[in-house]
């Protein structure tokens, strides 16, 4: 409504304020008669002011995108945002462009449920098709102790994407990137598919190098001067997760220590993945864009060849033309000369005696004879009859700097 959209630019403004320091907040509060309280923070301002935007949430210029992603990082470490919310980032389309927008909101039901304790292990019922897939490959990435919480973390992850709108599949024993050989180490992943493209993520569980305790039997076998290893490779209780995808809004790999479990991070995981998406698609948009804009500038360049090669053939013609005109001129002019020459011939011959007469005036006709089987105004003094289709040779001069062939 207009009182809401109202009322969320008042809380944008609010939120300005207090990035500048210029929010006064709460200034002043009694305790014990006259003791003044501490002043509330920025980043309690700021989930304060998340807080009252409500569903509407607020919008994060670009140009501040850093740092809101900094303060919701923080409000969740000093433990300002409730433990039954959370502090998210969704793109929102306005007109032809894509807008940041955050929110304070209840936590999804998938992820209340991954973060109560586990009684037993019953988890097998629970399990969806592609969590059951992964549950029985002999791929799966994880072993030990942490395997069943592995494979709870990753149903709570295809639930929530599930219910964003999100195709989820496993994709078991697939070889590690950047790896092709016949002994390349194999892992299971989860493909999250998206309008635009997919993204991929998998579990990860360290190795850890542990000094080795030797047994007895390797004492007494070391006497004897058979070596034991000085380490032990053993497998990490705390996991890992990674993504593979363009596009980068929180990161790429989530881990855990004592301090922090991995269940805290599933809502950000799959806000990633959300965001990745948004970059597929977007990549997409501007890779048709550029498409169309390439379609239309061949069209174009095809269309402007077209228009210079019917040009050129229409200049090749003509020049064919004008070349059977000078032709026809140039043996006209020469059946001139000879007939010019056969009465020379006969002028010259007159006073001659009969036998050298006789002879001149022979080659004089014969001159006469030949100018006048040659002569152009008798058979060819007309335009030629046909002319053939030019070849891309023939062309070549009247295409100029179009080149002889379509582009």
């Amino acid at each position: 409504s207009d009182q809401e959209v109202g009322r969320s630019h008042g809380h944008q403004r609010a939120v300005l304020l207090a990035v500048s320091g210029q929010f006064h907040g709460r200034l002043w509060a009694a305790c014990h008669g006259r003791r003044q309280l501490k002043k509330p923070g920025q980043i309690e301002l700021y989930v304060s002011a998340l807080s009252d935007a409500g569903r509407l949430g607020i919008h994060v210029p670009q140009a501040d995108e850093r740092l809101h992603r900094q303060r919701a990082l923080k409000a969740r470490r000093e433990g300002l945002v409730p433990e039954d919310m959370q502090i998210t980032f969704r793109r929102r389309r306005a007109g032809d462009k894509d807008e940041l927008w955050t929110t304070l909101g209840k936590l999804p039901a998938w992820q209340v449920e991954v973060s109560k304790p586990v009684r037993g292990h019953s988890l097998a019922p629970e399990q969806s098709d592609v969590v059951r897939a992964l549950s029985e490959s002999s791929t799966f990435q994880v072993t030990g102790e942490p395997r069943d919480r592995a494979l709870r973390l990753l149903e709570a992850l295809v639930t929530g994407a599930r219910e964003d709108g999100m195709t989820v599949t496993a994709a078991t024993a697939r070889v590690v990137r950047g790896t092709s050989t016949a002994s390349s180490p194999l892992r299971d992943e989860l493909v999250f598919a998206g309008e635009a493209g997919e993204v991929r993520l998998w579990m990860t569980q360290a190795l850890l190098r542990i000094p080795h305790e030797p047994t007895e039997r390797e004492l007494n076998r070391a006497r004897q001067g058979y070596l034991f290893p000085d380490h032990d490779d053993v497998r990490d209780k705390f996991l890992g997760i990674a993504l593979d995808g363009p596009g980068v809004f929180w990161g790429k790999e989530w881990s855990e220590s004592d301090a922090h479990r991995l269940e805290e991070d599933l809502g950000q995981v799959l806000e990633e993945i959300r965001f990745r998406h948004g970059a597929q698609v977007v990549s997409r948009d501007a890779e048709l864009r550029r498409s169309e804009a390439n379609q239309r500038r061949r069209e174009e360049a095809q269309r402007e060849w077209d228009i210079a090669r019917d040009r050129a053939i229409i200049r090749f013609k003509e020049q064919r033309v004008i070349d059977e005109m000078l032709a026809q001129a140039r043996q006209w002019n020469q059946i001139s000369e000879l007939r010019r020459y056969a009465e020379a011939i006969r002028s010259w011959a007159s006073p001659l005696d009969q036998e050298r007469r006789t002879r001149a005036l022979a080659w004089a006709g014969q001159i006469e004879n030949q100018a006048d089987a040659m002569d152009p105004l008798h058979k060819s003094a007309a335009p030629p009859p046909l002319i053939p289709e030019p070849s891309h040779t023939d062309l070549k001069p009247y295409m100029g700097s179009r080149g002889l062939f379509r582009p």
